[in-house]
């Protein structure tokens, strides 16, 4: 009765995660999931082998104290069609056994699960069609062979989007009203809806109760590798499906789950058989896990923090004001609806402060913007050839000393950050401990604050003329290289693993990525003032005489414009909208698929940077303000103080909450603050 009900509980559990690309000669792919049980409480979690045709071939249970305690794996027939799914407990004892059966269109159509006690499990699968497009699958679960409502126990159901994404996931009970797609009595006792981001991974979970009550919010973080890598679990209780912003300010926190990869070479004989998953280490204070791979790449050392700062880095905390003269944000009246607001700064002694986290006196010049990682430390290029990585508490991790002063990057690729200097040297840092992999000489005169493209090979940038260069992620050798006609203005740009795009003063260039060679160039007769926006599989040019959208299959089929609009600061892209200040002091939003203009603004301010969460467009450029415009409106809801006595001068970064911020000012202070 005991497994009966195990398996059950393990039907009911949220199991979402995609599998990743692993580069080197490793012969695995992998990937890790989360489990949930119906109380939305963590319960274990799954690491997954693949084989070379990226399909699963073993899956590791580990519980949340970092124990392994059973494993599945996984035989397919010629056709790719998944046979059986064997369940071993941590001796090697066989526990269950799902074997599948499928119809003439390839779709499960019944399996078999069988116990080590002999008792049984029967499922029957069925399908929804619309126009050839599947829009629902369920899964009946019987404790009998023969499909009788006596006998069943429970329904799956999956409801399907329009690109055949599981958009809910429905658990029925054999009780209560009658089911629409089967003649049973059924009660929903759960759904979730899910969410994807725009590379189609789950970015978030909504679950509801049977009286369509949100309870649970959950959002999913990835990394460069396709990853998991962090889950941050909400509860609460809504009855209407709010966006991301209400669950994650209204709802409750309940549990941040943390895991972290390591590499390990392969330290098993070739005779046996490989096991992947060497260790797995449940660290205390946090849901953090670390999964230690065996594979073939190189080791990965362990962190070794930096206790001491360098003489030029002193922290010192803002002194805290009394709890009753707490600043607040200021907001802004309302402008009367005929007219066009604009906005007037707050008279400065009228004006509150906010309340510092820190600053941090660095005492030499930036020579890059402060760069938020994927582990949520700041990294800092400085004037006398260093690079700084910062906690969020404002302690020095690590230092490390480079050939010339950063100037391009960093970008990040799992626990590698990359930067380039003005002494034309490019660089590949371990992320953990500041050690470098490798590095590479005489890459040429890059331009300052440009940026690389990382493939799961390759790393992508244009040297500051006239060429685009490849080097290989692993060892920094050169894989090729591309020269365009004129100087490369802007750095590349990407979507995915194939195509690469530069531009120059009036032309614009599609690369192949895997060899370099030119997919498409295409001629414009006006100079192109910004960075290219890529999304949405259009190319968006923004040049002297408009902004022009194209297909970026060929760069020249236009799809459409907006007509004497000068681009005055590089765009921000955000959920299918862009934002981009113009030569008119103008904030402009635009939408990406249609070209129309959802708002305009006219601000105070002759540049921009751009930064936007669920609900506010954060600005900042060369004063002490810190602007918060309505995301829906681009009315300004309030204005403060960010540096005391300092002009800002670097982009605003975004903390993983989306209200802790930070940002540089002129006296080279990088401050950390709250938006809320």
């Amino acid at each position: 009765m005991k497994k009966l009900l195990f398996i059950i509980s393990l039907i009911i559990i949220v199991t979402l995660a995609f599998a990743i690309k692993y580069p080197g000669k490793g012969r695995y792919f992998a990937k890790a999931t989360a489990h949930f049980d119906e109380n939305y409480n963590l319960s274990h979690y799954s690491i997954y082998t693949y084989d070379k045709n990226k399909r699963v071939i073993r899956e590791d249970l580990v519980k949340i104290d970092g124990k392994k305690f059973a494993y599945v794996t996984n035989t397919y027939d010629n056709n790719s069609n998944l046979v059986s799914e064997k369940t071993y407990d941590i001796k090697n004892n066989l526990t269950s056994e799902k074997v599948y059966q499928y119809n003439e269109l390839g779709q499960k159509k019944h399996s078999v699960i069988s116990f080590a006690d002999k008792k049984k499990l029967f499922v029957w699968y069925t399908y929804g069609y619309n126009d050839g497009r599947i829009i629902y699958d369920e899964e009946l679960w019987y404790n009998n062979s023969i499909q009788d409502d006596k006998y069943l126990l429970h329904v799956k159901q999956t409801t399907y989007d329009l690109k055949e994404q599981a958009a809910r996931i429905s658990y029925y009970q054999n009780s209560g009203f009658n089911h629409r797609s089967q003649n049973k009595s059924l009660k929903l006792k759960w759904y979730d809806d899910v969410k994807y981001n725009h590379l189609g991974r789950v970015d978030s979970i909504v679950r509801y109760d049977s009286n369509n009550y949100s309870r649970t919010y959950i959002k999913y973080f990835y990394d460069s590798f396709y990853r998991l890598r962090k889950v941050l679990i909400y509860e609460g209780s809504s009855q209407f499906n709010h966006p991301e912003s209400v669950f994650r300010k209204d709802f409750k926190l309940i549990q941040k789950i943390n895991l972290l990869y390591k590499l390990r070479k392969d330290l098993v004989k070739p005779e046996k058989k490989p096991e992947r998953v060497e260790e797995i280490i449940k660290r205390e204070k946090s849901n953090e896990m670390e999964v230690i791979f065996i594979d073939e790449p190189e080791d990965v050392e362990l962190p070794q923090p930096i206790s001491d700062l360098p003489p030029d880095v002193t922290t010192k905390p803002v002194d805290k004001q009394p709890v009753d003269k707490q600043p607040v944000i200021k907001p802004v009246d309302k402008q009367p609806v005929d007219k066009q607001p604009v906005i007037k700064p707050v008279d400065k002694p009228k004006r509150k402060s906010t309340i510092k986290s820190w600053a941090l006196k660095i005492n030499k010049k930036f020579t890059i913007d402060p760069y938020y990682s994927l582990d949520g430390t700041i990294i800092l290029g400085i004037e006398g050839n260093k690079v700084l990585n910062i906690d969020p508490d404002g302690k020095l991790l690590w230092s490390l000393d480079t050939i010339g002063n950063t100037i391009v990057g960093p970008k990040e690729f799992d626990v590698n950050v990359y930067i380039a200097t003005d002494k034309e040297m490019v660089y590949a840092i371990n992320m953990e401990n500041g050690k470098i992999i490798w590095q590479k000489e005489k890459m040429g005169k890059f331009a300052p604050k440009a940026n690389f493209v990382l493939t799961n090979s390759k790393v992508i940038f244009s040297n500051g003329n006239k060429k685009l260069i490849a080097l290989n992620r692993l060892d920094g050798k050169v894989m090729w290289e591309f020269e365009a006609d004129d100087i490369i203005l802007f750095s590349p740009v990407t979507r995915d693993d194939k195509n690469v795009y530069i531009a120059t003063k009036n032309k614009i260039y599609s690369i192949n990525i895997e060899n370099g060679g030119n997919n498409w160039d295409e001629e414009y007769d006006d100079n192109i003032l910004i960075q290219p926006i890529l999304a949405e599989n259009l190319i968006v040019r923004c040049s002297e005489n408009g902004i022009y959208a194209f297909d970026s299959s060929n760069g020249s089929s236009k799809k459409w414009v907006i007509d004497k609009i000068n681009a005055k600061t590089r765009a921000f892209f955000y959920e299918g909208f862009f934002y981009l200040g113009t030569d008119e002091g103008k904030i402009i939003k635009v939408n990406i698929k249609t070209g129309s203009v959802q708002w305009s603004k006219k601000l105070n301010l002759v540049d921009f940077h751009i930064k936007a969460n669920e609900s506010y467009i954060i600005i900042s450029y060369g004063s002490d303000d810190i602007i918060l415009l309505d995301q829906r409106t681009g009315d300004e809801l309030s204005r403060y103080e960010g540096a005391r006595n300092d002009l800002i001068i670097t982009p605003i970064l975004l903390g993983d909450d989306n209200n802790t911020i930070y940002y540089g000012s002129n006296s080279w202070k990088l401050y950390k603050d709250t938006i809320d």
